[in-house]
């Protein structure tokens, strides 16, 4: 419509008489912006979730009773999916619930020691998988949670080598936010036997096998 160039008010005008779902997210947003969206038109698509009904349901709203939880009586109404599943409504933006498959969910890496997160989360990204990694917890549909330490320094460590490996260790857990299931845990070390010193070692390379074996594990189709 805006390529169109039809005029702002008729544009907001059938945004608050329809039924939408946008995605307005900051760098949604941006692009639209960058792309000639008119700012009361991007005002009027954040607001969408808290606008306007449809003239139809308007219309039939007194006509039609309210579907009530009997097991809840005081309990508001929230809105749903086409096929009757919950939707989180989250700052004018609805968010579906995908917590079922990790396939295409959002994800969240909490806080770890040592800057552990930034390499789990970073690597999430690089290794391609097909998910979102968000930076608030309150939008996930997933968390992700975990750690990283350095063993114990034993005397074999150098004796044959005469360098001593870092034998950093991690372990994450993935825990699915709606009812606090982990659906997958992992834990490795950074020690390789065929190379034993001359392999790269560090909590990047824990990090590595603990994503590497996250993707095998559930996004391997």
């Amino acid at each position: 419509m805006v390529k169109a160039k039809l005029p702002s008010a008729l544009i907001i005008e059938k945004i608050n008489t329809s039924k939408c779902s946008f995605d307005t997210f900051p760098s949604v947003l941006a692009e639209l912006k960058y792309r000639g969206v008119p700012d009361d038109v991007l005002m009027a698509m954040v607001r969408a979730p808290h606008g306007a009904r449809p003239v139809a349901e308007r219309n039939s709203a007194t006509s039609e009773p309210r579907t009530v939880d009997q097991s809840n009586p005081n309990a508001k109404d929230e809105p749903k999916t086409s096929a009757g599943e919950p939707v989180n409504n989250i700052g004018g933006v609805i968010l579906r619930d995908r917590s079922e498959s990790v396939h295409n969910a959002r994800f969240y890496v909490a806080p770890m020691e040592e800057g552990f997160d930034g390499l789990i989360a970073a690597l999430m990204i690089e290794k391609k998988l097909p998910i979102s990694v968000v930076a608030d917890e309150n939008l996930a549909d997933f968390i992700v949670v975990g750690g990283t330490n350095k063993g114990v320094h034993k005397c074999y460590d150098t004796v044959f080598t005469g360098y001593e490996r870092d034998r950093a260790q991690g372990n994450i857990r993935i825990i699915r936010v709606r009812d606090k299931t982990i659906v997958w845990a992992a834990q490795k070390g950074d020690r390789s036997l065929w190379w034993g010193p001359l392999k790269k070692g560090g909590k990047r390379k824990v990090a590595e096998r603990l994503v590497n074996e996250m993707k095998s594990d559930l996004f391997k189709n």
